[in-house]
């Protein structure tokens, strides 16, 4: 009898949590419901789920705030119609955080998918034709920048990019941010503006252990990679550090560096000081071509390669 009693009990305490589970969910189907169901979410760091059921568009960043945690699901695409200088179609705040596990943000060629300021972990769903105006400040499809800011991907696919800032990518990790590529895709991304990749870090930390770089073609401006861009220049010195266990880097296009570009420390800019790293543990680089030198890897300056 106790044990009868047991089972129906872990089967209440079961049932009650899918019930909570279910509770917090919101389903969107419009800017509006978008924009409510996040003004509604605890301001305590505990996670509340948006259910995109719809495709629709957005007119204006969707602002994340310091303290909010937001994971977007559902099969909804959501389309950016933002005109003028509104880049960026999400901007998490410093302590704020959303997941992407299922739902399409399409920026329409129009704008950059995420700022990220706090946490954003890309697990399922699709990022795809981030383009935003060639203006400072636009430096990534998904930036994270400012210390203690926070990307990771294990999974999904950020692709069809094309970034004409320098110091640009699809993903950009910078000033103090960490980021890592657990899994997915980050394909055919277009750069045509220098000190540039499919993956762009400066003065931050960047690590891959799986998913794939692939695709991005950097054929038409210098200093500037179709895969992985490393970049350090600053009079007062900077650190930017890499390190691949895993994934792949393949299929990438550059002048100098197809693969991977390590530019660092540059004294012809005054900087003599500014240092960038990179590891390689494991993985592959392969099939890169880069126009004039390094397919798989290039380095410049007071860049630095472990292997």
């Amino acid at each position: 009898m106790a044990i009868v009693a047991t089972f129906v009990l872990a089967l209440s305490l079961v049932g009650g949590l899918a019930k909570q589970a279910l509770a917090d969910t919101t389903p969107v189907t419009s800017e509006a419901e978008l924009l409510a169901a996040i003004a509604a979410a605890p301001a305590d760091g505990s996670q509340s789920i948006v259910q995109v059921n719809a495709d629709f568009t957005i007119t204006a960043p969707v602002q994340v705030p310091a303290n909010k945690n937001i994971r977007l699901m559902g099969t909804g695409t959501i389309t950016s119609a933002m005109t003028g200088s509104n880049f960026y179609m999400f901007k998490i705040a410093s302590g704020g955080a959303v997941t992407l596990d299922g739902a399409t943000i399409d920026g329409n060629n129009t704008a950059f998918a995420v700022e990220n300021r706090g946490s954003f972990t890309l697990l399922r769903g699709v990022i795809k034709n981030g383009k935003a105006k060639p203006t400072p400040g636009n430096n990534g499809v998904v930036l994270t920048t400012g210390a203690g800011a926070k990307f990771v991907m294990a999974g999904g696919t950020i692709q069809d990019s094309t970034v004409a800032n320098a110091l640009g990518g699809a993903v950009t990790v910078a000033n103090g941010a960490t980021g890592e590529l657990r899994d997915g895709n980050i394909q055919n991304t277009t750069l045509t503006n220098q000190y540039s990749g499919s993956v762009m870090v400066k003065n931050a930390d960047f690590t891959m252990t799986g998913g794939t770089i692939t695709g991005g073609d950097a054929s038409s401006t210098i200093n500037s990679s179709g895969g992985l861009m490393l970049y350090a220049l600053d009079p007062n010195g900077e650190t930017t550090t890499a390190t691949m266990g895993g994934g792949y880097i393949t299929n990438n296009k550059a002048i100098d560096g197809a693969g991977v570009h390590i530019y660092a420390g540059n004294p012809q800019y005054g900087d003599s000081k500014s240092k960038a790293d990179f590891t390689f543990n494991g993985g592959s680089i392969t099939n890169n071509v880069a126009s004039e030198s390094g397919g798989g890897i290039y380095v410049t300056w007071n860049g630095n390669v472990v292997m």
